[in-house]
């Protein structure tokens, strides 16, 4: 951290003063910034936004392994330098060529800076940018502080006093980062899970998306044995114990099961997998679906994935949502009710596909997004 705070104050002078001079710089209004967290449903929204005219570049800080075929916009010839040299550089850049920023509440261009951080944001606001901000997850969750004393059955706190990696999750740093985004932010983008712990949100929907066109459903795939599938990314927060332990059961008492689990693959490899799936299993105790869920339902699967019920008021969509609601608890008897008719599967995938078209279509979000821009830019 010593070495961290000494490059932040030597630093400090350059990026602040080179960042205030682009305020003199005519800059096209319809240039857009995204970054810096990688995640492949932007990309098709930074393009969608570049087929309305839209000037978009996504600059990531290190895309993942896994994510071969899905392409961002980091300049490759700086790559070679220290992160947080690297970053320094990339918002210098960012304030010379672009007027509007759209980024998570963690993982935008300084986060990682221990002094810059709280500089980012006011001096984009300074020097005329504007600010959309869109939550994805843990950068706005504190489960240990907001969810402790709701007595809720089951909820992500479950996961993260589980999960040695989230148990150790600094909620007060996070806490501290959202006030300081929301008081900054020209426009907030959320919902799901994450609308519970914020105190401000402009527009209630959340940028995930898929491409219904490449997506072709698949409602029928002459499977022998119905096939489960289930993505262990984030086990603890998502209740795989639970679905293993249902599985398990019922494959004892007889019934023709097969769970196959995917983690770390490549996009294509994911999407295959779920299209040859005759049942997809999101999540249990989060009480929000995800992107899995979201692209399980473009092939026109049936989804199994626990909605809490408090989470509606910021998700009233959630009332046309033809999702199982499977709590835990009733994991075992959804499986083996679906497991038992193919008819049933056929029609709730059919309303997925259906559902997805409406609210997670590459246009509807895409069009939303432009609106909340021409807003903000009056």
């Amino acid at each position: 951290m010593g070495l961290a705070y000494t490059a932040d104050i030597i630093a400090l002078p350059f990026v602040y003063s080179t960042a205030y001079m682009s305020k003199f710089k005519t800059v096209d209004k319809r240039s857009i910034f995204m970054g810096t967290m990688p995640t492949s449903p932007l990309t098709m929204v930074r393009d969608g936004l570049r087929q309305k005219g839209y000037k978009v570049d996504y600059i990531v800080h290190r895309a993942p392994s896994h994510q071969t075929n899905i392409t961002y916009d980091t300049p490759t010839k700086i790559m070679f330098l220290p992160s947080y040299i690297r970053d320094y550089l990339i918002f210098v850049k960012a304030t010379w060529n672009y007027h509007i920023f759209i980024m998570p509440f963690l993982d935008r261009i300084l986060d990682r800076h221990p002094i810059l951080r709280w500089y980012e944001l006011p001096t984009l606001k300074r020097i005329g940018k504007k600010i959309i901000l869109n939550s994805y997850g843990y950068d706005v969750m504190t489960p240990k502080k907001t969810l402790d004393t709701k007595n809720y059955k089951h909820s992500i706190l479950e996961g993260y006093e589980k999960s040695p990696r989230y148990s150790k999750v600094n909620e007060e740093y996070i806490a501290k980062n959202r006030a300081y985004c929301e008081r900054y932010a020209d426009h907030i983008i959320s919902a799901l899970d994450q609308a519970e712990y914020l105190s401000r949100i402009d527009s209630r929907f959340h940028m995930r998306c898929v491409d219904t066109e490449a997506i072709i459903p698949k409602y029928k795939t002459g499977n022998k044995i119905v096939r489960i599938i289930h993505a262990t990314n984030h086990t603890d927060l998502k209740g795989t114990e639970y679905l293993i332990k249902a599985v398990k059961e019922l494959k004892n008492e007889g019934e023709k099961i097969e769970l196959v689990f995917i983690e770390k693959q490549s996009r294509d490899k994911v999407l295959e997998a779920i299209a040859n799936a005759d049942i997809v299993a999101d999540q249990f105790i989060i009480g929000a679906y995800g992107n899995f869920a979201i692209e399980g339902m473009a092939y026109g699967k049936p989804v199994l994935c626990y909605l809490r019920e408090n989470l509606k008021q910021w998700n009233p969509w959630w009332n046309e949502c033809p999702i199982v609601n499977t709590t835990p608890e009733e994991l075992k008897q959804n499986i083996k009710i679906l497991t038992h008719s193919k008819q049933m599967r056929i029609k709730i995938g059919k309303q997925s596909r259906e559902y997805v078209e409406k609210y997670h279509l590459v246009d509807y979000v895409v069009s939303r997004l432009v609106n909340i821009i021409k807003e903000v830019d009056k």
